[in-house]
């Protein structure tokens, strides 16, 4: 029986495509076991730090501190010194989970860690280690590209230089890395020449269930959206990278006679949150846009449910898993031609294609009518169950850790 220990930083109950994937394996140990494979996994959770609420939708706009934390994410990506302070705690708590995984001395086979800085700290407090260490990449296969296009005042500082430095430096311990997208592993490999040895790598996809097992939830104070013919639905955290604005800029720009059929659907929050509602309100477009904040990732599939088109127009990506649950749910697909979105959507099949620029969405809604959005849908759903199950998943997952 082969022991692995996965850390990852944060919650495991966190929104993102990660900790999905951990609370994933959580469910399926008896699988890893029929493998002779023997998980542990490491998040905050396992010191006592229980964020399951941190995750709940809850009435929070009347609160003066959800107010100044909104405030504070809002302005951070403004300031270089407010992101390197963000990153630099980031790394800090990667330590503080690292130090207490380390105080367990615990004796195992392969380290599997979902993210760079918790690898970095690794490293870093543990001078010699029997473990073979395996680095997932959840990103575009270029080094912070994402922490970059969401802080982009961090981009070219003597901060940044000292972060790819140790990057360099340290991938090279690692007896794999993986990623989730083609794309990404063919970028790295571009970029990092003397990474050439193909038993160090190894790329399969994320994957979900094949059905989402939530219980579906009343809609009813979204009636106002649901009577568009259009329904766009967006998921995401608001930033620069995602896209949101744009999404609000090239509707203003819509022709009135399209846009009286599209409504906008907007669930998460982050930095870009209150700006995009202020955008909304400056544009008047208040009865086409709709803001439903964070929800928890088993009520999603409710609204995806009641929507017929999703969007997302970021301009990085790793492999999104919020528009493989929107394929699940027979949605057709607006995304931007970047990394793994163009593994998920064809263009023209399963959805369509853009450049993450406004004028782009502009045009294509403003012939919206003139796509087949139900027959690219039922191809979104032939494609998750062809591609993207977490069954399969499983699969690739124990094969990556029997080979290392």
């Amino acid at each position: 029986m082969r022991k692995i220990d996965v850390i990852k930083s944060g919650s495991i109950y966190s929104p993102i495509g990660p900790s999905g994937t951990l609370r994933r394996i959580q469910q399926n140990l008896d699988f890893f076991i029929s493998k002779k494979i023997d998980i542990k996994i490491f998040t905050k959770e396992s010191f006592g730090n229980h964020s399951l609420n941190s995750f709940q939708n809850t009435e929070k706009s009347n609160s003066i501190i959800y107010n100044g934390k909104e405030f504070i994410k809002s302005v951070t990506p403004k300031s270089k010194i407010l992101s390197i302070l963000h990153i630099m705690r980031m790394i800090f708590m990667s330590r503080r989970l690292i130090r207490k995984y380390n105080s367990l001395e615990r004796k195992t086979d392969i380290i599997v860690f979902h993210d760079y800085f918790v690898f970095q700290e690794f490293l870093s407090t543990n001078k010699s280690y029997n473990s073979k260490l395996v680095l997932f990449f959840h990103n575009d296969g270029q080094k912070f590209e994402l922490i970059y296009s969401t802080y982009p005042k961090i981009r070219g500082t003597f901060f940044a230089k000292w972060m790819e430095s140790k990057f360099d430096k340290s991938i090279l311990k690692a007896s794999k890395l993986v990623f989730i997208s083609q794309n990404a592993l063919n970028t790295f490999l571009n970029l990092n020449p003397y990474f050439n040895n193909p038993n160090k790598y190894s790329f399969f996809p994320n994957g979900i269930e094949k059905e989402s097992n939530s219980n579906p939830i009343s809609l009813e104070h979204l009636d106002d959206f649901f009577q568009f013919k259009y329904r766009l639905c967006s998921v995401g955290s608001f930033s620069e990278r995602k896209g949101q604005l744009k999404i609000i800029e090239a509707l203003k720009e819509v022709d009135p006679s399209k846009l009286s059929q599209i409504g906008i659907l907007f669930i998460g929050e982050g930095p870009d949150f209150v700006s995009s509602k202020e955008l909304v309100s400056r544009y008047k477009l208040s009865k086409h846009v709709f803001f439903e904040g964070i929800i928890p990732n088993d009520k999603i599939p409710s609204y995806l449910k009641k929507s017929n088109i999703f969007i997302l127009m970021s301009s990085n990506e790793g492999l999104p898993i919020s528009i493989i649950e929107a394929m699940r749910e027979s949605l057709p697909i607006i995304g931007t031609s970047i990394s793994g979105v163009t593994e998920l959507v064809q263009d023209g099949y399963n959805g369509n294609l853009i450049e993450p620029e406004a004028l782009e969405l502009t045009e294509l809604l403003n012939k919206i009518e003139h796509f087949n959005w139900i027959e690219m849908g039922k191809n979104s759903k032939t494609r998750f169950l062809e591609k993207y199950t977490f069954e399969r998943m499983m699969e690739n997952y124990a094969s990556m850790i029997l080979s290392v």
